[in-house]
C-alpha cells in the first residue's frame, strides 16, 4: 500500500512543548557521561591492581614468617618458652594484620575521593551542558 505524503496541514500543531535540549547537546551530554564512565572503570582497575599488590606482598611476608614456626617451636624446651613464642607471635600477626587492613582502607578510601571528584566534575559539566 502506498504511504500518502503528509501536508504542512495534516501535520500536528504546536502544542507549547519543546525540548529541553538539541540533539547536539544530548550526544554531547551522552559523551561525557561515558567518558565518566571509562574514567571511573580506569581509576577502578588501577585500585584492584594496587590492592592486588599490597595483598600479595602481604601474603609473601606472613608466609616468610610463617614458615619459621616450626623451628622456632622445636627450640622451645619449656612450656615458659613456648608461651613467649605463641605470645609473641601472636602479637606479631594481629599487629600486621591490623595494620594491612588499614592500608587496604586508606587504599579504598583513596579510590571513593577519586572516583566521588570525577563523577562531581562530570555532573557539572552535564549541568553546563543542559543550561545552554
Amino acid at each position: 500500500m502506498a504511504t500518502k505524503s503528509r501536508k504542512k496541514e495534516d501535520l500536528p500543531r504546536n502544542t507549547g512543548f519543546s525540548a529541553p535540549m538539541d540533539f547536539e547537546n544530548m550526544a554531547e551530554i551522552n559523551y561525557t557521561a561515558l567518558n565518566a564512565a571509562g574514567t571511573l572503570g580506569q581509576r577502578w582497575y588501577e585500585t584492584v591492581s594496587e590492592i592486588n599488590g599490597e595483598m600479595i606482598a602481604f601474603i609473601n611476608k606472613r608466609l616468610k614468617e610463617d614458615i619459621t614456626i616450626p623451628a622456632a617451636l622445636a627450640n622451645c624446651k619449656t612450656g615458659e618458652d613456648l608461651f613467649e613464642f605463641t605470645s609473641a607471635f601472636v602479637r606479631t600477626a594481629t599487629n600486621q594484620y591490623f595494620e594491612e587492613a588499614e592500608k587496604l582502607a586508606h587504599i579504598g578510601s583513596d579510590f571513593v575521593g577519586k572516583a566521588t571528584k570525577v563523577v562531581e566534575d562530570e555532573a557539572r559539566d552535564v549541568h553546563d551542558i543542559a543550561a545552554e
